[in-house]
């Protein structure tokens, strides 16, 4: 089986991503898995001055939200295998 893979990487300083895999065949293109990340429109407050804030765009997906995301691509069960993935 086929699946999309996205990153997403979690909000907060810390440089930590995760990694989602949805099925070709439930997902038939990459805008389908993207919309499943639901835009969240975000302030955040200036550490030099609590009067100002920044707009930014979140991403939330079952609960959690995320500062960015990345399509990878579509990847087959055995290239997942050879990287160590096991989805079963």
């Amino acid at each position: 089986m086929d699946y999309h893979v996205v990153e997403a990487k979690h909000q907060g300083f810390a440089e930590e991503w995760e990694t989602f895999f949805f099925p070709v065949i439930e997902f038939q293109s990459k805008e389908d898995v993207i919309n499943e990340f639901n835009e969240v429109e975000r302030q955040t407050i200036s550490k030099f001055s609590y009067n100002h804030s920044n707009p930014y765009t979140a991403y939330e997906y079952e609960g959690e939200l995320f500062y960015e995301i990345k399509y990878i691509g579509i990847k087959t069960e055995e290239e997942m295998n050879e990287l160590g993935i096991n989805l079963n």
